[in-house]
Parts: C-alpha cells; structure tokens; sequence
C-alpha cells in the first residue's frame, strides 16, 4: 500500500513539476476526453482518474483514487472483475454494470490494456457509457419481436379455421414471442353496465379477469387501458401501473402478478369497436412509439380476422343450409317417389328433378328430355291419354292429373300419376312452360293385393287368438263352475278352494298378456315400412331404468357405453319392446339377486356399420339343448315362468324386421349354469 501511494505521489509530482512540458498537455487531453478513463496498478487501485470519470460516479478525484475499481461496479458485477481482465489478456473489450456515488447503476462498455508506465506495470480502462446504446438495442429487440409477433398472427389469421381457437394463438403468440406477461381478448357487451367479456387469455393470469371487472362505460372502472381504447377507438397506455391514477381499481392485483404497465388496443370493423386487445408487461414504459404502432397494426389485423372468419363461417352455414335443403328436398322427392318436371312446349324440351328420372329408372341426366321421349317410356294402351292430357294442359289451361303405366328399362311395369299444376304464357299467349310433378304410385296400386294380404294376416292372427284364449276362457270357466257347486254345497269357500280363484285368474292374466302380444305383433307387421332413426343409447337407458328397481328383488344393471353420444339405428318405436322382454326374462326366469351388464359398441363390417348390444346376467342361463329353438313360435322352456312362449318369437321377429340378428350364448362360454348373454346386432343409421 505504501508504494502504490508513492507511487501515486510521485505521478502527482511528476505532473506538477511538468505543467510546463508538453505532458501538461497530454494530462489536459486526458481530463478533456469524453469517456471515462482510469488508471490502476494490478491490484485494481485506481492511480488516476479523468474529469469525465468524476462525473460519471459522482466522486471526486481524490475520492476515486483512494478507491479500488471493483467499487465501480454493482455489487453483483465486483466478483466478475479479476475473471474478466484474466480473459482480456494484454487487453480486451467486455461489458459490466458500473454504480455511481447515489446507487445508480449504468451499463459500461470496457477498453482494458496493461502499459509500463514510469518502469511499472499499470492497467488502463477507457469506460463508456452506453446506456443509451443498451436502450437503443432493446427498443430494437422489442420491436423486432412485436413485428415477428405480428407476422405470426397474421399467419394465424390466415390459417384460422375457429374464432376460439384464433383468439388463443393470438394471445399465445403475443406472450411467447412477443415477451409479453400476459394478454387477453375482451368483447364490448351492449348491456347497461358496458361489459367487456373475456373471451381468450394467455400467460401470466392466475384468476385476474376473474377479478378486474372491466367495463367500457365512461366511469371509474372503464378507465383502464382497455375500457379507455373501447371508447376512444385508439390505444391507450399505462406506463407505469404504481404511479398512473387511472389504473387504481387493479394495482394491487397487478402487481401482486408482475404487470408494470400495460396497453388497450382496440378492435374495430367498419368504424365500430367490438372488442379490445389488453397486453401486459413486467417493465414500466415498455411501450414506445414504435411499439404501440407494430401492435395496433397487429390489433387490426386480428380484428379483421376475426371478421373475415365470421363472413367466412356465415358463409359456409349459408352454403351448408342451402345444400342441406336441397339435400331434404331431393330426400324428400325419393321417400316420397316425387319428382318435379318442367315442358318448354315451343322447343319440346322437358327438364326434371333428380327423382323424376329415378321414377323411369334412369340415373339424373343421363338421356336428353323430350315430349316425345317421355311418350315413348309409357305402357303402350295408355300413350295417346297423356298426349292428350299435356296438350289440353299446354293449349286450354286444362290443369289436373293423370294415372298411367311405365315401362322400367327391365321391362317391369310400374304406376305413375303425374299433375300439370301451372302454364306460363308469352305475351301472345303461347305456352312457354308447362309445370307439374309425378310420382310413382306403385305401391298404391298394389294396395289392394296388400290389403288382401292383411285381411288374411287378421284372420291368422283371429283365430290365433280365437283358439289359445278359448282354450284359457275353457279352464278359467271350469275352476269357477268347480267354485260355485263348492259354494252352493258348503255356503262358504274355504281356504281348500282357493286354487278354485288362483286358476281362473291366472288364465284370464295369461288372455290378457297373448292379445297384448298379438297386438305388437301385428304392429310390427304394419309398421315396416315407417322405418325412422332411433337413439339406441336412449332405448336402453329407459329399459335400464323401467327394470333398475323390481319389488323384493336386488337388481343391478350395469352399463357400459356412453351416455353423451348417439347410437343412430333405423327402427320404430317397437324396438323398445325387444330389450324389454330381454331385461324382463332375466329377471322373470331368476331368483333372489341377479346382475345384469348391458354393452353397446360399434362394428365394421365388409357391408357397413352396426351396433352390438349384449345383455348379460348371472342367472340360472339356458342349457345348450334348449337354446336352438329358443326363438321358435310358442317355445316354452323349462322354467317356473308362465306364459303362452310367444316372447323370444317377438324378439326376434322385431328384430329381424329391423335388419337385425338376435342369439343367445353362455356368459361364461362353455358354462350355461354361470348366465346367459343376449346377443342383439343392428345395422347403424346415417343421421
């Protein structure tokens, strides 16, 4: 310590007794130049020091040279100072962050070079200041990544496909290359207290919207950066969260989740806002000039994103509806085998619908239309009646229908009626179109043989009915005539006769249950062709329900399919019957507690999709001799159930009827003691 302060002295001497020499000149450069210039020994004492080193600490002279440099430095800066000089060698340039006499810190760019001087070795830094140039750098840096950011979101407006999910990856991107903390999406509501409703947010929130209660009304807190932008149609800064009144209702929050300023953008199309971007960041007067330009350019272009998604998804729904009624149209046409036909008689040029064509057995547009061409397709008796009928409709305003044949390109014959319900004129009052329907009435014609057939159906089924429920009147009569001579005999029926009672009731139960049976059969019969798509989740969660809870008996019945999507088959409202019977023989034909587990999943098939249901139980099961004819026309099997076996036979003729298959099998295979397994397979319906 003594010789470096000799050492000091000695230059201090040195200089005095050279004010003169041109070394006093030298020493005016050195205090003249603008970067701060320090002379140490090895150790890091400072010898000498310039004016513009006094300056920039705020030490003196003396003050600076009793010092060591590392006290320049802040103090997280001092332990780096011996590393970095061994790093320059004989000298070199780095970065440090030097502290003034008050505290303040500034960043320093630093020039070290080791000299001899006087016979000794010394260390000369040249320090300059670059705080301006570190401002600079990150008032680029954040400007690149606002307009990297803005890239990005246009990419993002570009590829949006879903406004949800473009507001996201909006805010995503704001916060991920932005640098941002946290932003979010409001859109303006139009209700009394002016809301802004979240509707996306990204980054640092932790229940912040929650909280805020933001509005765009011109009252305390629609004042933020946020309501303020909605209103003004501009964007709106708070520099700085503690200090700026307008922001009071959420410093606290802010800053307990790092906001130090933020800025309101808003989102406006065709002159009117209807909603705001928020941005947050950690650093007060984060948003400079340029900044705010980049991302009020990016706000613009997320708010005609959005607005070019909405015309785009209004759009598509338009073009979705109309194909969907031209789709239930063109289905309607075909369920009802109707089409629609227009005759330009001046050209004798005829146009049809899709369905008009199918009528003749034709694909649609497959063959040039004509007066003639259609004339040559109908039954050769009935030709010369709808010539007539198109001209008296194209010449006298003679508008009705007409019944005639038609030959199919397979030579079959088939029943169309077609109606002329409209001519246009010309201003002459010629004909210039003549518009009508037809329809294939096929079916209708054939009405006749079917109500034939149902008449013959009726009677099978009459004296289906008319034998068994006889056959059960004929017991039931005889036990109550038995009860009556008892009773004529004896005054009274004592407890002896009461299978007297029991046997009639049963018969007559037994009558009831076979007409009901009857019934549904016939039903089913007549409703084949009314065929609609049924939820089949939706029929056996109601089975499920009606069979969860039987008097004296544990029942569980189990489900294992999902009850939030839908099974779509095409059947009736019969369909419930079929499971039903099946969860009711569970339980009928089982004693004490029975589990029952219904599955229901898809299968592809070579042919299409259907759905499997199966219905287990632990049961008493059905032995392997026994299950063959299990679905047979009055089966009866070897159980403690009464009935006339028409059941299983109704199950199967249901489910048939609905392109179906029904089976039975062991739920554990192999083993019938341990349950049986109901096997239901339905084709799947397009919805």
């Amino acid at each position: 310590m003594a010789a470096m302060a000799s050492a000091a002295g000695s230059m201090e001497v040195t200089a005095q007794k050279h004010t003169d020499s041109p070394f006093a000149k030298y020493h005016l450069i050195f205090d003249s130049v603008r970067d701060i210039i320090l002379l140490m020994d090895e150790d890091g004492t400072i010898l000498d020091a310039n004016q513009a080193a006094v300056q920039a600490y705020g030490y003196s002279k003396n003050e600076l040279r009793a010092m060591n440099a590392s006290k320049l430095r802040s103090p997280e800066e001092r332990q780096k100072m011996r590393d970095q000089w061994e790093q320059c060698g004989e000298g070199g340039l780095f970065e440090s962050l030097h502290m003034r006499k008050n505290g303040a810190t500034f960043p320093a760019e630093i020039n070290l070079r080791w000299l001899q001087l006087d016979g000794r070795q010394v260390i000369v830094a040249v320090v300059r200041d670059i705080t301006e140039r570190k401002r600079a750098e990150d008032e680029l840096q954040r400007a690149n990544r606002s307009l990297h950011a803005l890239s990005k979101c246009d990419d993002a407006v570009i590829h949006a496909g879903e406004e949800k999910s473009l507001l996201e990856n909006v805010c995503q991107i704001i916060v991920e290359t932005g640098g941002y903390r946290m932003a979010w999406i409001g859109y303006v509501e139009h209700d009394e207290a002016k809301t802004v409703r979240p509707v996306a947010q990204k980054g640092y929130e932790s229940g912040y919207l929650e909280s805020v209660r933001i509005t765009w009304a011109d009252r305390e807190r629609g004042r933020g950066p946020t309501g303020a932008s909605i209103r003004t149609k501009s964007p709106h800064v708070i520099r700085n969260v503690l200090t700026d009144p307008s922001f009071a209702p959420w410093r606290e929050e802010a800053v307990k989740r790092g906001y130090a300023s933020v800025l309101g953008l808003p989102l406006i199309s065709e002159g009117n806002v209807f909603g705001a971007l928020t941005i947050y960041s950690g650093r007060p007067d984060a948003f400079d000039e340029v900044e705010v330009a980049l991302l009020k350019e990016m706000a613009d272009d997320i708010a005609y994103g959005i607005v070019s998604l909405r015309y785009r998804l209004r759009q598509t729904e338009i073009e979705k509806a109309l194909r969907k009624s031209q789709y239930i149209l063109a289905k309607a046409q075909e369920i009802a085998h109707v089409g629609n036909w227009a005759w330009n008689p001046r050209i004798d040029e005829m146009s049809w619908s899709d369905e008009g064509f199918r009528i003749f057995g034709y694909e649609p547009g497959s063959v040039r239309l004509t007066l003639e061409w259609f004339i040559s397709r109908i039954f050769e008796g009935d030709r010369d009646n709808v010539r007539e009928f198109a001209y008296a409709a194209r010449d006298d305003n003679k508008l009705g229908s007409i019944d005639y044949r038609i030959m199919m390109p397979d030579g079959t014959i088939r029943y169309v009626t077609s109606v002329a319900d409209k001519v246009v004129r010309d201003h002459d009052g010629t004909a210039k179109w003549v518009y009508g329907i037809s329809q294939d009435i096929t079916e209708r014609k054939q009405a006749e043989v079917e109500l034939q057939e149902a008449k013959e159906q009726a009677e099978l089924y009459v004296d289906l009915m008319g034998h068994d429920i006889n056959n059960m009147n004929q017991i039931g009569m005889g036990y109550l005539e038995l009860a009556l001579r008892a009773l004529e005999l004896e005054g009274s029926l004592g407890p002896q006769y009461r299978t007297f009672i029991e046997k009639p009731y049963e018969a007559f139960e037994s009558s009831s249950r076979l007409i009901d049976t009857v019934i549904k059969l016939r039903r089913a019969k007549a409703l084949d062709i009314r065929m609609e798509v049924v939820d089949l989740g939706r029929i056996l969660d109601e089975a499920k329900a009606r069979y969860s809870l039987v008097p004296g008996r544990s029942i569980t019945i189990n489900t294992h399919y999902s009850h939030v999507r839908r099974y779509p088959v095409m059947a009736n409202v019969l369909l419930a019957d079929v499971f039903s019977n099946l969860l009711g023989n569970s339980i009928k034909h089982s004693e004490g507690p029975l589990a029952i587990d219904i599955r229901l999943s898809p299968r592809a098939e070579p042919d299409g999709k259907y759905y499997v249901v199966t219905i287990e139980d632990n049961g008493p099961g059905i032995p392997d001799d026994l299950k063959a004819g299990l679905f047979a026309r009055f089966h009866r099997g070897r159980t403690k159930a009464k009935g006339t076996g028409l059941g299983l036979f109704l199950v199967k003729m249901l489910v048939e009827s609905f392109s179906g298959k029904i089976w039975v099998e062991d739920r554990v295979p192999g083993d019938f003691r341990k349950g049986s397994k109901f096997v239901v397979v339905l084709r799947a319906a397009d919805e």
